[in-house]
């Protein structure tokens, strides 16, 4: 059961970073219908927490508001 839902979540993030992020040949919103929806909740908090690290570590925290 772990190893699955790690390979899950793993898919789930690396199509999230390919597809959506950096190629854009998939909206969010397909992105979300595809996977299990706490996998989803899960890895946006993943991501939205990584992004505050980076802010913070390079001392411009409020860049990410201009965006």
């Amino acid at each position: 059961m772990i190893a699955s839902l790690k390979t899950y979540m793993y898919e789930a993030l690396v199509t999230y970073v390919q597809k959506v992020d950096i190629s854009q040949e998939m909206i969010r919103d397909e992105w979300i219908k595809s996977f299990n929806s706490q996998c989803i909740v899960t890895i946006t908090q993943l991501l939205w927490t990584k992004e505050c690290e980076t802010r913070i570590v390079d001392k411009k925290p409020y860049a990410a508001l201009d965006e």
